[in-house]
């Protein structure tokens, strides 16, 4: 038997289409085990896999990639940051470049990413597989369910570098340095975080821009949401992050963001968008792609920003774009739900079709046998900090996510799911098989 594993990076953001692919995979007959990025460097070899999905191959997942491929196991690529294109090939591309070779699969969500891709020498055609955005895949059987919208606004905060929930401000820093940025532009990144921050929620107590009714605030997964708890005057405007972005964006009239990613989740809600514009930004790392800023209205001050939102009241500001725009599928290929089956349908065709490689089942760095007392004993206590996190998940919360996937999509929903067991002992990845 075949076995994938996909490793899980942001439940809130990645759950839908990681489970789409399983769904997909083990309707053929194959194992897959869902594995928490965060337990990874402990559980990935015990899940034994033949190919693996991470999330991204920047300068440290290149390496481990690397180690995997030594192993004879093999690697595709999803990437989750596609949109933010300079950011990307500025800072997220390891600085060994021939490590980019290691993967089989590289899966883009449109044809302007993949051919800067090859222009620029990262990928071989060969890897490169241009399928869509499987975060979208549900959006718009959702849209079709939903009828009754309860959220005037949903602002999304993406103030990390200035606002980290897990780090400190100074190892913030260094964490983005080791991501090839210089200093000056890390701190840079960090201060403007820091006065993004500030003056949002200065503009929400003052009501400098017109804010009312129900008012959803989500903070970045990696954001320290308790600062909005404690500094926002209107008790009554929810700051939580603990839903899918999609069970909000269903619920929702608008979207408002700072030049973020999920403005394009929003566009295929058929919303208004407003990007923050007019807040400072440094160029080398806040940058948008044409598509973000072709979906997104860009208001040039406060005052401008407060004539959207009355818009918003008065039902007269329409999406800035519609999915039938050419430039949806410049930059999403096709939205049309099945962008997890094209890439289940590339997995599936290249492992019957290449011959079975005998994994080699040691550990090499960053990789760590929990089966040695040492790293049991690491692993209980890397296990203990991510279920404090909020890249923690369940059986249960994948279970019923899986079943309300399989009805929603019209899959055979006769599967078993429980945690991967190794010599007695459960973790906290999850296999699923048919």
């Amino acid at each position: 038997m075949n076995r994938v594993s996909i490793i899980l990076d942001n439940p809130s953001r990645d759950t839908d289409y990681v489970l789409l692919i399983a769904l997909n995979l083990i309707s053929d007959g194959f194992e897959v085990s869902i594995v928490p990025t965060n337990m990874r460097h402990y559980e990935l070899i015990q899940t034994q896999p033949n190919y693996v999905l991470y999330p991204h191959q920047r300068e440290s997942s290149a390496k481990e990639i690397s180690a995997l491929k030594d192993c004879n196991i093999d690697v595709g690529v999803m990437e989750t940051e596609q949109h933010h294109e300079d950011y990307y090939f500025k800072y997220q591309v390891p600085s060994n470049k021939e490590s980019l070779r290691d993967v089989v699969h590289f899966f883009c969500w449109g044809t302007n990413f993949s051919k800067k891709l090859i222009s620029d020498n990262l990928y071989k055609s060969q890897q490169i597989k241009t399928v869509g955005n499987p975060r979208l895949d549900p959006y718009l059987k959702l849209q079709r369910e939903k009828n009754f919208k309860n959220v005037d606004y949903l602002i999304a905060t993406s103030f990390s570098a200035g606002n980290p929930k897990y780090l400190g401000k100074s190892a913030q820093v260094k964490s983005l340095m080791s991501e090839n940025m210089s200093k000056k532009d890390s701190t840079e990144y960090r201060d403007i975080h820091i006065e993004c921050m500030n003056l949002l929620i200065d503009n929400i107590n003052q009501n400098r821009i017109s804010l009312s009714g129900n008012i959803i605030l989500r903070p970045h997964p990696y954001e320290d949401e308790s600062i909005y708890r404690k500094q926002i005057l209107d008790k009554n405007i929810v700051v939580s992050n603990s839903d899918l972005i999609s069970q909000t964006l269903v619920n929702s009239k608008s979207f408002i963001h700072y030049n973020s990613v999920s403005s394009v989740d929003a566009s295929i809600f058929s919303i208004p968008i407003i990007n923050l514009s007019w807040f400072p930004r440094n160029d080398n790392v806040h940058t948008s792609t044409p598509f973000m800023d072709a979906i997104s209205y860009q208001p040039e001050d406060e005052k401008e920003m407060a004539e959207l939102i009355e818009d918003i009241k008065e039902n007269k500001l329409n999406p800035k774009k519609k999915i039938d725009d050419v430039i949806f599928s410049e930059y999403l290929y096709k939205v049309d739900s099945k962008a997890s089956t094209r890439i289940a349908n590339e997995i599936r065709n290249y492992l019957k079709n290449t011959d079975t490689k005998n994994a080699k089942k040691n550990y090499p760095n960053p990789f760590n046998d929990i089966n040695s007392f040492e790293y049991s004993i690491k692993h209980l206590y890397a296990k203990n900090q991510w279920s404090k996190s909020n890249k923690k998940f369940n059986l249960e919360s994948i279970k019923k996510r899986l079943y309300y996937l399989s009805d929603l999509f019209q899959f055979d929903n006769q599967f078993e799911i429980g945690y991967v067991n190794t010599k007695g002992r459960n973790l906290t990845s999850i296999k699923i098989v048919k």
